[in-house]
């Protein structure tokens, strides 16, 4: 009987993905927090295969998993595993690419508003006793960046254009990702993005282009007032640099639902401007069974043709 861990968090919402692997040995990771290499390593090292979550499998703990076959990823991004040694290792690795997109894209979308309203830090001050009012912006006044317009920009480009903004400016790296025709929307550079957006939100996969993308140079670029969304991966911004930023730039706000480093509770969290959420986008009921049920299937596809 082959055994599966099952180390993605949470999963089991949907009774029926665990049902279809009855007739495989199932482990499950107990702990909230993501496993450090080494406690992976005496977690998996006995298992056929798992159902991962954004746990990392570099060389050092796939040399050291020697039964594993399959990795089943529930969502989206593949870049926590070293796929090319997974290659030489003859490890077939799988993910579930739509099931989440919808739910990320919901969440982004009310990331933007969120920052664009300040409901969130007017929220923090009432909390604190701090009947502060606040400024905030009216849509038809507003430029959106969209760094990235694949599976998840694409859709919250869907959301924007049902809202009076002045203009919605794209870059991504396939123009054909965009079908939608309306005159408030610009294919451009990041470098015009960053300076010409009221708000910006990432949505592109973490590679190497990516990583740092942006940091204490393309800031540079932006408005003093800018905001920015992130529910794409952590370290595509420069956490070192944003905070630098965010001392400067009073009036911007920040709202970050995936961190370089998970669970997050650094300085950060002392800016009442910038509000950080717990990789949570991709939390929705719907999604989270549709990614179960993608990545029971994937498993289950891979042991029918093994």
């Amino acid at each position: 009987m082959y055994k599966i861990g099952i180390i993605a968090h949470p999963f089991g919402i949907y009774s029926d993905s665990l049902k279809k692997l009855k007739n495989f040995k199932i482990k499950f990771y107990k702990k909230n927090e993501l496993p450090n290499k080494k406690t992976l390593i005496n977690f998996a090292k006995d298992c056929d295969g798992v159902i991962a979550g954004v746990e990392i499998y570099d060389r050092q703990v796939l040399d050291n998993l020697p039964k594993l076959k399959v990795i089943s990823r529930v969502g989206i991004g593949t870049d926590s595993i070293d796929l090319e040694y997974a290659k030489y290792k003859k490890i077939s690795i799988y993910n579930t690419p739509d099931a989440p997109s919808n739910s990320a894209a919901e969440f982004a979308f009310a990331l933007i508003l969120g920052v664009i309203k300040r409901t969130h830090t007017l929220g923090i001050n009432v909390k604190n006793k701090d009947w502060t009012r606040l400024h905030h912006y009216e849509f038809s006044n507003l430029t959106i960046g969209l760094i990235g317009c694949g599976r998840i920009g694409s859709r919250v480009l869907k959301m924007l254009l049902n809202l009076p903004f002045k203009k919605i400016l794209i870059n991504d790296i396939d123009k054909n990702l965009l079908t939608i025709k309306d005159k408030r929307v610009t294919y451009t550079t990041k470098s015009n993005v960053f300076k010409k957006s009221d708000v910006i939100s990432f949505h592109v996969p973490l590679t190497e282009k990516t990583r740092n993308l942006f940091n204490k140079e393309t800031m540079k670029l932006t408005k003093k007032d800018v905001s920015i969304v992130n529910t794409a991966r952590g370290p595509v911004i420069n956490i070192k640099d944003l905070e630098n930023f965010m001392r400067k730039n009073h009036f911007s706000t920040i709202a970050l639902d995936v961190m370089p480093v998970e669970p997050y509770f650094g300085s950060l969290l002392k800016y009442k401007n910038c509000i950080i959420t717990p990789h949570n986008a991709s939390m929705s009921f719907t999604s989270r069974k549709d990614m179960e049920i993608g990545s029971t299937k994937n498993i289950l596809n891979f042991y029918k043709s093994y």
